[in-house]
């Protein structure tokens, strides 16, 4: 299925991205640093299935919609609950289930 990660710089962001790739995990990276032509590329290549867990900052948390999003996980939490209610609204849409998952470290 289809992941989002969130955190909250570009720079987490791209380091984790590049982790992930390393590891064999079709990732990639969305945030405020990309061009609109990147993140539009980026976010069609998520929605196709080309790439699987998209890590993102809080661009990615609001009116981005994914069909069959199953997971969104909080890496940083978020600071505001309105936030965690944007991240946490991308999964589950439609009648269908998601789950979202807030790691405290």
């Amino acid at each position: 299925g289809r992941v989002i990660m969130f955190l909250d710089t570009k720079h987490a962001v791209d380091k984790l991205t590049d982790h992930l790739l390393h590891s064999g995990v079709r990732a990639a990276a969305l945030h405020g640093g990309k061009s609109q032509p990147q993140r539009t590329r980026t976010l069609e290549r998520f929605k196709t299935g080309h790439v699987t867990v998209l890590v993102a900052t809080n661009v990615a948390a609001r009116g981005i919609h994914v069909d069959n999003l199953d997971l969104v996980v909080n890496v940083d939490p978020p600071s505001d609950h309105k936030d965690y209610l944007h991240r946490g609204g991308r999964t589950a849409r439609a009648g269908e289930s998601g789950s979202v998952v807030t790691l405290v470290l």
